[in-house]
């Protein structure tokens, strides 16, 4: 127990728990205030921090916000991976039942509005434009590899390039997203749009 209580407090785990907590308190404050009104001095308060901490860890407020993105597309990433896994695979389990995992995993009403508020700020900020551009070409590169993955496992293949599939996919989330939440009768169309890749883009054994 003793060199792992020693490893804990290294400069670099000191400096991994302090980057951890920081990127916490964003990530609830700028889901409860919004990215413009969540000032780096009450996440560095929440933290436990000073505002130097922040600055000793990010660039600006926009790296700490990329660093909440980054963290929520992989819980979302693992999420998805768990609920296939324990249920036999991406297409052994109904339309439905993917549909509504989908929905509820892109139905978080703060974090929707967050993230279409950081794309309009991106959008006026050309230089935070193209590291949105940038990050969120990652994150497709990420989830790409995923649905790759676990295809792969199940024995499918697709009509179209894995990395185009996914792009569509990606952008069909946010259309989806902001109908299911402006009237959420709009949520069925998550799983026509299931359907329509099931139907449209998947090649199965045997087909």
């Amino acid at each position: 127990m003793e060199p792992m209580a020693a490893e804990k407090w290294t400069p670099e785990r000191r400096r991994e728990l302090t980057r951890s907590a920081l990127v916490d308190s964003a990530a609830e404050l700028f889901a409860t205030r919004g990215f413009h009104a969540a000032s780096l001095d009450e996440i560095a308060e929440r933290a436990g921090f000073t505002r130097g901490a922040i600055y000793s860890n990010f660039e600006n407020k926009e790296e700490l916000f990329f660093a909440v993105l980054d963290r929520h597309v992989k819980t979302q990433l693992e999420t998805f991976s768990r609920f296939f896994e324990q249920s036999g695979g991406p297409w052994a389990v109904d339309a439905s039942s993917v549909a509504k995992a989908w929905q509820e995993m892109m139905g978080d009403e703060q974090w929707a509005a967050l993230t279409l508020e950081f794309r309009l700020y991106a959008l006026r900020n050309p230089d935070v434009r193209a590291r949105l551009a940038a990050q969120e070409g990652k994150m497709r590169d990420t989830m790409t590899r995923f649905v790759v993955d676990i295809n792969e496992k199940a024995g499918v293949s697709f009509k179209f390039p894995p990395e185009d599939l996914v792009a569509v996919i990606d952008g069909a989330s946010w259309g989806l997203m902001e109908q299911a939440l402006l009237d959420p009768r709009q949520g069925r169309v998550f799983e026509l749009f299931i359907r329509m890749i099931e139907e449209g883009a998947i090649i199965r054994p045997g087909d």
